[in-house]
């Protein structure tokens, strides 16, 4: 049997497409918020529960993992008999417990009042919002220069929002009648059964920009915010310490006429370095920069051990250095598609070598140039194993999650894919299916391709055909 090139080619891109979709196939069901059910066992009890992904053993021995209306997990064995999706019930998640679920009773207000019915349900909308932001406010220090006065007045205020609010809560009954309390600004998120196709959609996408802009906290809420802001941050570091070093050395060694032997050496080691794996690299940033440099300044300024145990300068460093090689070849590449002729013209007309660097070779080139950028920062953006040894963070905050490293220069820094190799979320999130780890390996992921695909479509672009 014979295959076309074209059959060829298209079996090579499903072959190379094929993780990347079963990766992003696999993150979308695992984002889509789980519906509360009625689950009826065999002996006749009926409770609401969440069912939770099984574990090949558990298939094969017949047990389902599910999420009681506590926040607890436990193990169905066998199966139940069924379980139905129940429409009123709704699944809380809050900042200080795990997740709740149940029939909304009421809400009590600051007044002591308790709605019920449609206003019941905006009010479990629309109010956590409002008191989130109320305490976010309050909770500011006040302003640098204000006396003692202010500060203390801001803490009484402080104090009667925390009185008040811990009696504005929101009810969840289960259906053998047990009630359960959440206060309304700990509330993050408050969803129901989707109606239909439509109505699934129009919550999932809130739960994704919720996981996409906002921080975690200790019981798996919030999302990947830090973590994202991180990443960019590390990564256009990384450009600025060897992309733009190769793309002038590169520019350098393109305005002689006739290549000599160091421009050829140039060339092949290049090539040579593009080769050598990230771990290796990452050794040498922590034997250097963290073991070496880092300890050295934590002595000379007596900061305490500051650049000693890693951050993200030594992390870009290290991803720059990996990433110069790419950068480079590219570069030189782009340049020599610039006809020869054009250089040995505007030389022969007297122009200087900076001359021709400025009008000649940069106009011509620049598009592939910045292409070539483009392809170190990807390389720099799919390299983990480097990040392990230059001090990534692997926790966020002191209880695993919560809050994360600030961008500094120095200490623990955050990267999707450290976190998603080695994942710091309780282990709610695991039972889920590690939804924020896939999250996190998707975001990756998608962001190597766009910087390849730019880097291909720049580098490929035709270039003028005159001098201007």
């Amino acid at each position: 049997m014979r295959f076309s090139a074209r059959s060829a080619l298209a079996l090579l891109v499903l072959f190379l497409a094929l993780p990347v979709l079963a990766l992003l196939c696999n993150t979308a069901r695992l984002l889509v918020p789980p519906s509360p059910r009625i689950v009826r066992s065999r002996d006749g009890s009926r409770f609401l529960a969440v069912g939770l992904p099984q574990s090949p053993l558990e298939k094969a021995q017949g047990r389902l993992p599910v999420l009681l209306c506590d926040g607890s997990v436990r193990v169905l064995d066998p199966i139940p008999a069924s379980m139905s999706v129940d429409t009123e019930a709704w699944l809380v998640r809050r900042d200080d417990g795990p997740p709740l679920m149940g029939r909304l009773s009421g809400v009590v207000t600051e007044e002591g009042d308790t709605l019920s019915g449609e206003t019941a349900r905006r009010a479990l909308e629309e109010m956590p919002t409002r008191l989130r932001g109320d305490r976010n406010r309050l909770a500011r220090q006040p302003p640098t220069g204000h006396g003692k006065a202010q500060a203390m007045q801001a803490a009484r205020r402080m104090d009667m929002f925390e009185a008040n609010d811990r009696r504005v809560l929101a009810l969840f009954s289960d259906l053998d009648g047990t009630v359960r309390t959440a206060r309304l600004s700990s509330i993050r998120e408050a969803e129901r059964a989707p109606s239909g196709l439509l109505d699934g959609i129009r919550q999932t996408l809130p739960h994704l920009a919720r996981l996409l802009l906002q921080a975690p906290d200790d019981w798996g809420g919030g999302g990947l915010e830090p973590v994202v802001a991180g990443t960019i941050v590390l990564v256009l570091l990384s450009g600025l310490v060897g992309g733009l070093p190769a793309l002038l050395a590169a520019l350098q060694l393109a305005d002689r006429t006739d290549p000599g032997l160091r421009t050829r050496w140039v060339r092949s080691s290049s090539e040579w370095f593009a080769a050598v794996p990230g771990v290796v690299w990452g050794l040498v940033g922590a034997g250097v920069l963290v073991g070496g440099l880092g300890v050295h300044l934590d002595r000379v300024f007596a900061s305490g051990v500051r650049w000693g145990t890693g951050g993200m300068l030594w992390g870009a460093i290290t991803l720059g250095a990996l990433s110069a090689p790419v950068t480079l070849a590219r570069a030189m590449s782009a340049i020599d598609r610039v006809p020869r002729s054009w250089r040995e013209i505007a030389r022969s007309c007297g122009a200087t070598r900076w001359q021709v660097l400025r009008q000649v070779i940069l106009p011509a080139s620049a598009r592939g140039l910045v292409g070539a950028w483009f392809s170190g920062l990807a390389r720099a953006a799919g390299e983990t194993a480097p990040l392990f040894l230059v001090g990534a963070a692997r926790t966020m905050g002191r209880s695993g999650v919560g809050p994360a490293p600030a961008l500094s220069l120095s200490g623990g820094f955050l990267h999707l894919g450290v976190l998603a190799c080695d994942p710091p979320w309780p282990a709610l999130d695991g039972e889920l299916g590690r939804p924020l780890a896939f999250l996190s390996l998707s975001l990756l992921a998608l962001l190597c391709v766009g910087l390849e695909y730019a880097a291909v479509r720049l580098l490929h672009r035709r270039e003028p055909e005159t001098i201007r």
